[in-house]
């Protein structure tokens, strides 16, 4: 007849294996920022990608491709690819995780740069924190921070506001809050669709005062990126320079 002592050593073991069950990990993974930029991704990241089965990826094309590009020899018969955008319903996320729980890896993709930065993710990142799944970011490129690296201004302090307002009295009054914040010491880094960057910068140039500092950060890592930093003063007398649909990242700062 088996003893209670032997019923509490099952039970326990029983327990043991239950949280010891194997699951996967939740992998961030950065993509190109420009097309064609695949040497920016380190080869330790495209070695995870090669082993991965599943895929969240901003848009399901785009993340193919960069897949693609970073393991050319890729089998996408035996993998599968969910979109996570930021039209995600929220009631998605425990099924777009639920193979990590069950012990196989995910990779995370955005379009563009290093997912969950100023890109959807977010929110499944928290879902695998509860489920006590790891999560392990990945090295790669990431605008934001490479504007704020080559800018000169305060790497220190700096804060990232996303999009600004498109309503011009309310833009006007952000850029003004964005200027005294800036004057604290605190580096205020913005971004704009990239067909309405000249109309940004045309309000910034008549927002801001002459002695602040202004990076553009434009094309990143490609060959012909543009990274400029300046009084709005300086701005002025320069040529205006040709942003129009060129991804950018500004910075005001002193």
């Amino acid at each position: 007849m088996e003893s209670p002592v032997d019923k509490s050593n099952q039970i326990g073991r029983a327990i043991s294996i239950m949280t010891d069950k194997k699951r996967g990990h939740l992998y961030l993974v950065p993509t190109p920022i420009i097309d064609g930029g695949i040497a920016s991704i380190p080869e330790a990241n495209r070695l995870i990608v090669s082993q991965c089965k599943y895929f969240l990826v901003e848009s399901l094309k785009l993340g193919r491709r960069h897949v693609k590009a970073m393991v050319p020899t890729f089998d996408f018969n035996l993998t599968v690819f969910e979109e996570l955008s930021k039209n995600t319903d929220h009631a998605e996320l425990d099924y777009l995780l639920d193979p990590a729980l069950k012990g196989f890896d995910i990779c995370v993709l955005s379009d563009a740069g290093s997912p969950v930065i100023a890109d959807p993710g977010s929110n499944i990142v928290q879902l695998a924190h509860r489920h006590g799944i790891e999560v392990v970011p990945l090295s790669g490129p990431s605008s934001i921070m490479l504007a704020l690296m080559a800018s000169g201004l305060s790497g220190q302090n700096f804060v990232f506001h996303g999009y600004l307002s498109r309503d011009k009295g309310t833009l006007k009054n952000d850029l003004k809050r964005l200027e005294q914040d800036a004057r604290k010491g605190y580096s205020q880094i913005f971004m704009e669709t990239p067909y309405r960057n000249t109309a940004l910068f045309e309000q910034i140039l008549n927002t801001l005062n002459g002695d602040i500092l202004f990076c553009i950060a434009a094309d990143l890592t490609s060959p012909k990126s543009l990274i400029k930093t300046q009084s709005i003063a300086q701005w002025k007398k320069d040529k205006t320079p040709d942003l129009h649909k060129r991804p950018c990242i500004f910075i005001v700062g002193v």
